[in-house]
């Protein structure tokens, strides 16, 4: 008679369910690969918001510290902010605040220099969190000058993810190629969305993506924290001021596949997202991050339906 142990039993009948699936290594990393995508209050009406489903993690940019210890709230818009809040819970998105960036970090110093200012103001944020039901926030301080400010902003990423963990919120930072943060910020930070754009010349080469991404390795960062960041428009090669979003490229110039410059113009196209993904992939990151998805395209040329169908989702 033939013996059958009790697992293998359990095992086949879990098989002949409908209801039991078994992912191999890579499929399991493929779902669970971070595709974040940024979203300025400004671009939140010409968004299609269907294209949310597509991400893993939305990103409302942005809120400011006011440099008192409390939050500039001004830029939020209650009722879109609302319906985006609704749309990433219906497909399980996961919504998050970025706190600052470029042109809105006045407020920064003041308020990370001084420690009283500065527990103040991650209660304060920690309570918008509770208050709104959003998944966390995504610090942007563009840029730290000096070493006094570098490890001020260093002690506030610690303090706000020690308040956040009781809360179970996410602590991400957006940090650019040249930015190193301490072992301390790296060991407890949830995600680091690294801003591989905005070079000289050809502003974001996969090859810059490479040298980048190697970077900030060598400071410390698990692979399995950093998500590589792509940038959804172009720059212009001659004027870097000078630049237009990818859904504007693709209406006034055909946009041949493999082309990745155009009137002077650079920016990624599909095959270089592509490309891009598959590194990720390969490299164990944690995921892409995307500034910004309001400036995608709607139809077959769209940039997050190539992360998705490069990802198999």
């Amino acid at each position: 008679m033939l013996y059958v142990r009790p697992l293998t039993v359990i095992f086949l009948f879990l098989l002949m369910t409908s209801d039991f699936k078994i992912l191999d290594s890579q499929s399991e990393y493929n779902h669970q690969f971070r595709v974040v995508g940024y979203l300025p209050d400004y671009r939140v009406d010409q968004l299609n918001l269907s294209y949310i489903k597509l991400l893993t993690d939305l990103i409302y940019f942005s809120i400011e510290p006011d440099g008192s210890g409390g939050l500039d709230l001004s830029r939020i818009n209650e009722s879109s902010f609302g319906t985006l809040r609704e749309v990433t819970r219906k497909h399980n998105v996961r919504f998050l605040i970025s706190i600052g960036g470029w042109g809105r970090s006045q407020g920064f110093p003041s308020m990370a220099l001084n420690k009283d200012l500065r527990h103040n103001f991650i209660h304060q944020l920690k309570n918008f969190c509770l208050l709104q039901k959003i998944d966390g926030v995504d610090f942007d301080w563009e840029f730290p000058k000096n070493p006094e400010e570098t490890s001020a902003y260093e002690k506030l990423l610690i303090e706000t993810k020690s308040v956040f963990s009781k809360f179970r919120l996410l602590v991400t930072v957006a940090v650019n190629p040249h930015t190193k943060l301490g072992e301390s910020v790296y060991q407890i930070i949830d995600y680091i969305h690294l801003m591989s754009y905005d070079h000289p010349d050809q502003h974001s080469t996969y090859q810059q993506s490479l040298s980048d991404v190697s970077q900030q390795l060598k400071f410390g960062i698990q692979p399995g924290k950093l998500c590589l960041g792509i940038p959804f428009y172009g720059r212009s090669i001659q004027n870097w001021n000078q630049a237009m979003a990818y859904s504007d490229l693709a209406r006034r110039f055909d946009l041949s596949e493999g082309v990745d410059l155009v009137e002077g113009v650079y920016f990624n196209g599909p095959q270089l997202v592509r490309k891009k993904v598959q590194y990720s992939l390969e490299k164990k990151l944690a995921g892409v991050m995307i500034w910004e998805i309001g400036q995608d395209t709607t139809d077959q040329t769209s940039l997050l339906q190539t992360i998705n169908q490069t990802l198999n989702r």
